[in-house]
């Protein structure tokens, strides 16, 4: 009797220890049915005046169909989530995607690209900052600096301006355009690059009057925008 109820309670424990043939397997199974798209590269985000490019490199894999880019910003916890199409001929290259209506601050924009059975990639992560009206109020004052009046080694009347120093290989000073009048009373312009200090005018400007000029800056070697300084006018 003792030997049959040992016989018992083994089988009920060889029973209980029994699970199906898949059963330690299965979730590697199903693991390896998931597909995982190709992710996406060099994803980068450039800041403008109220607005911002974000840049990547498209995966060659063809199954993307499309990109999903949540953005964020400092100002608030809301999460703008959005979806662009892929088409084919645009698998393994640039895709530039602008971003209008931001406020001056700084935005993060994380992307995934989808298969279309909704499989993700990676997500990729950039941050910048926003520029705006803040900024914009700084460049106002930031005008290049008048020198003097001269007269060229051509004869022609010219302005001189004080050199732009550049310390880090990036001048914000984009540039600046003088303006003049013809002796038939008709506006013009030169534009005077970055580096340069001297403005030669034709030799049709008239006699006694005066020139302007304004200054362009951006903030960042990346930024997309220019901002205008306030213009400044000069007496001959």
């Amino acid at each position: 009797m003792k030997r049959k109820i040992i016989y018992i309670c083994a089988l009920i424990i060889g029973l209980a220890a029994c699970k199906k043939e898949d059963h330690y397997y299965k979730a590697y199974l199903e693991n390896a049915e998931r597909y995982y798209p190709g992710a996406l590269d060099s994803l980068a985000i450039y800041p403008g005046n109220g607005r911002a490019q974000v840049h990547m490199r498209l995966s060659t894999d063809p199954k993307i169909k499309r990109i999903r880019l949540v953005v964020t910003n400092d100002l608030n916890a809301l999460r703008d989530t959005s979806y662009y199409n892929i088409a084919a001929s645009e698998i393994g290259k640039e895709k530039n995607i602008f971003l209008d209506k931001l406020k001056e601050t700084r935005y993060t924009v994380s992307a995934r690209g989808f298969s279309a059975e909704g499989d993700s990639s990676k997500a990729m992560t950039a941050t910048t900052s926003v520029e705006g009206e803040r900024y914009g109020a700084t460049v106002l004052s930031l005008n290049r600096v008048f020198n003097n009046f001269t007269t060229s080694p051509s004869g022609r009347k010219q302005a001189l301006f004080f050199v732009e120093t550049v310390g880090s290989g990036f001048s914000p000073l984009q540039g600046t355009w003088v303006y003049f009048d013809r002796s038939d009373n008709k506006r013009d312009s030169i534009f005077l690059a970055p580096l340069d200090f001297a403005v030669e005018f034709p030799t049709d400007i008239q006699p006694k009057g005066s020139i302007s000029f304004v200054s362009y800056y951006k903030k960042t070697m990346f930024s997309l925008d220019n901002f205008q300084t306030n213009e400044k006018v000069i007496s001959y």
